[in-house]
Parts: C-alpha cells; sequence; structure tokens
C-alpha cells in the first residue's frame, strides 16, 4: 500500500467519523423536534378544551341574558333595583 492509498484510507476514517457524529447529532435534533411537537399537540389539545368551554360559558351567558331581558317585558316592575349606593 502506498502513501496514496494510506492518505486515501485516511481521509475516508475521517470522512466517516465525521458522518457518524452528524448521523448522532441529526438524531439527537429529531429527537428534540419529536417532544417540543408531542408538547405542542398538548398545548393545542388543551386550547382546543379551553375553547370550547369558553363557547359554553358564552351560549349560557347569551341564554342567561335572553331569559333576563324577556323576563324583564314581561315583569317591568322587575327592572327597578335600588341603587347600592344609597342608604335603605
Amino acid at each position: 500500500m502506498d502513501e496514496a492509498d494510506k492518505s486515501s484510507l485516511a481521509l475516508l476514517a475521517k470522512l466517516a467519523q465525521q458522518l457518524a457524529s452528524l448521523q448522532r447529532e441529526c438524531s439527537e435534533l429529531r429527537r428534540e423536534l419529536d417532544d417540543a411537537t408531542k408538547v405542542q399537540q398538548e398545548q393545542l389539545e388543551q386550547l382546543a378544551a379551553l375553547k370550547a368551554k369558553y363557547d359554553q360559558l358564552c351560549r349560557q351567558r347569551d341564554a342567561f341574558r335572553k331569559a333576563l331581558e324577556e323576563q324583564l317585558t314581561l315583569n317591568p316592575a322587575f327592572c327597578v333595583m335600588p341603587d347600592p349606593n344609597t342608604e335603605h
């Protein structure tokens, strides 16, 4: 084996080490990305649940408001409320 062959083999060995290092780094980055994606998916699910609860509360509020307005229309005396700032 001459010097050119030894030099080529040394270069190939060095390149193989660099490739192995890059593959390890890529694997680590892939794990980090997968973990971050999982966390983000969980947060999106929590956000969707909160949005559904918010929407439900808004519907309940609107139904209550409508029922109260109907009650006030049917019984106008009901809408006379004492002023909380005056003494009774």
